[in-house]
């Protein structure tokens, strides 16, 4: 095994507003170089739920000198449509995405490409404010309401401010059936990175709840070994996910 990972798409010579993530597995033998390129292309333009896989296999002898598989990499990174769509339907994913209808990957790359969030009143950023709100009262170390989207009003009770208003009031195109387990995991993507990653995460949330009765510093280590992996320590999340083209 020679490699197995991430390639990083370098090219994008038809101007497609999908997003690429292309996977790569180089294998030698004696006599030969076995190379296998998974390619998915994800948020296909208009409508951005469609997506297409893209498999490149390559067998040839093996090369000694430079990149044995550079013409390969050339083939993947030149991938493309012969004709895309230039345009996001954004009123139809608007309404999708007020219905709570997308999955987190989703959310964040309309989010980050077409500037689209659910239309909630700031009720999401109250959501956040008010876990924020009872993780200080559990001993939380880390931020506080006053410290996150200060234009938004003080959250005193979570349930009664926030949760029941939500719940009681679906978005017009959804019955409350529909609708509680679509806002949960929406709340849930928020708290796990999807609103600000620097500050809490679900990870936290369940360290909290593992040390419920004692003061929780999400700076500490979490790792007990006098000699700690700084790899065990939490890395924040970047909201959007990492384009390749």
């Amino acid at each position: 095994m020679m490699r197995s990972d991430i390639h990083r798409k370098k090219m994008n010579l038809s101007g497609d507003l999908s997003s690429w993530n292309c996977w790569l597995v180089h294998i030698r033998t004696a006599q030969n170089d076995f190379v296998v390129v998974g390619c998915r292309r994800k948020y296909i333009p208009p409508d951005g739920e469609k997506y297409q896989n893209i498999w490149l296999k390559y067998k040839g002898p093996v090369k000694t000198e430079g990149n044995p598989i550079s013409d390969v990499e050339y083939m993947v990174d030149s991938l493309g449509p012969s004709v895309s769509v230039s345009y996001y339907d954004q009123l139809a994913i608007q309404i999708k995405t007020n219905l709570l209808q997308l999955d987190e990957e989703m959310y964040t790359f309309m989010f980050n490409r077409l500037n689209i969030e659910p239309e909630l009143e700031d009720m999401h950023i109250r959501f956040y404010k008010g876990v924020i709100g009872l993780l200080e009262i559990e001993g939380y170390g880390g931020a506080s309401q006053d410290a996150v989207f200060e234009e938004v009003d003080f959250v005193e009770e979570i349930f009664v401010d926030v949760i029941d208003p939500l719940l009681d009031d679906p978005h017009e195109g959804a019955t409350k059936e529909e609708w509680a387990p679509r806002l949960a995991r929406y709340l849930a993507y928020g708290l796990d990175g999807g609103i600000l990653p620097e500050d809490i995460g679900l990870d936290d949330l369940c360290r909290l709840l593992a040390n419920q009765g004692k003061t929780y510093n999400p700076n500490a280590n979490p790792n007990p070994n006098p000699n700690p992996n700084p790899s065990h320590n939490r890395k924040p999340k970047p909201r959007g996910e990492l384009r390749q083209n």
